[in-house]
């Protein structure tokens, strides 16, 4: 892994001998999230549930969960009834859902079947009514090639009329985006303690931000967990994304610019377009 070094030598410096080290898991594309730190860092995100479970009542079973991950997702859905296909290429954090699903009781894990895929190219059992895709996932596909592939494997599993919950962040120019990000988690339950870095460096003529970043996870009484990431998001403005969906075989039916409903405009962050299938 050779880093990208147009941003801070200091962080680079860490992060290449993380990676040439031996004792780091390299992980490259798609985000490389561990289970565990996706639970820490993510887990607690819930400003879209109540939206997504609103269209979920609306649109009736099955529910696709695309990069369903641990479950922040799949497991309100499943709490509230629904059936939920839940797809992850990410075998380790398949069996840290199921294990929450069978920790919820009433038939919950008999409601949900886990597909082990890639969000590019899949198949699932029956077609869905509602597919939901959050939190910037889809812009991990790191290239517009990439994101169609997606959305043409996304069309062919929806049922006719099938809706789609797509949400990513606005593409903006931020200064402070290329400085080097810290943070430190605690987890009071397990003892562990994590430590993630990460900076990105913009490429604003292909529309792409490149990221770096290390994660390492402190134990009670064992050596540490180091992993190193590097993936790519690949941005797409408002009209990219419209055009990109009906392309694909989708109508953009609203264009919303936060959790609460409204209308996305120039100072939103967070765009959220809700698509009809109409091929």
């Amino acid at each position: 892994m050779t880093p990208d070094t147009a941003g801070n030598p200091e962080f680079f410096d860490v992060f290449f001998d993380l990676a040439e080290s031996g004792f780091a898991d390299v992980r490259r594309g798609f985000g490389g999230w561990v289970p565990e730190v996706y639970d820490l860092m993510e887990g607690d995100f819930e400003d879209d549930i109540p939206h997504i479970l609103s269209l979920a009542a609306q649109a009736g079973g099955p529910i696709l969960d695309l990069g369903s991950g641990t479950g922040r997702l799949t497991i309100p859905l499943l709490r509230a009834g629904h059936e939920v296909i839940a797809l992850d290429s990410d075998p380790r954090m398949q069996e840290m859902l199921s294990l929450k699903a069978s920790a919820l009781g009433g038939g919950a894990e008999k409601r949900l079947t886990q597909i082990q895929a890639d969000l590019r190219s899949f198949r699932i059992p029956a077609p869905a009514r509602l597919a939901v895709c959050s939190t910037n996932t889809f812009l991990y596909l790191g290239s517009l090639g990439a994101q169609r592939e997606a959305l043409a494997a996304v069309r062919e599993n929806l049922a006719e009329g099938g809706r789609l919950w797509l949400d990513v962040f606005v593409p903006k120019p931020n200064p402070s985006a290329t400085e080097p990000y810290l943070t430190s988690l605690a987890d009071p339950e397990t003892g562990r303690l994590l430590l993630y870095g990460a900076q990105s460096r913009d490429d604003h003529f292909t529309g792409q931000s490149h990221v770096n970043a290390f994660t390492i996870v402190f134990h009670q009484g064992r050596q540490p967990d180091i992993f190193v990431q590097e993936w790519t998001y690949s941005w797409l403005h408002p009209n990219e994304l419209r055009l990109l969906l009906e392309s694909e075989g989708f109508e953009l039916l609203e264009l919303l610019g936060d959790y609460e409903g409204d209308e996305a405009d120039d100072t939103s962050i967070q765009m959220i377009a809700i698509a009809r299938k109409t091929r």
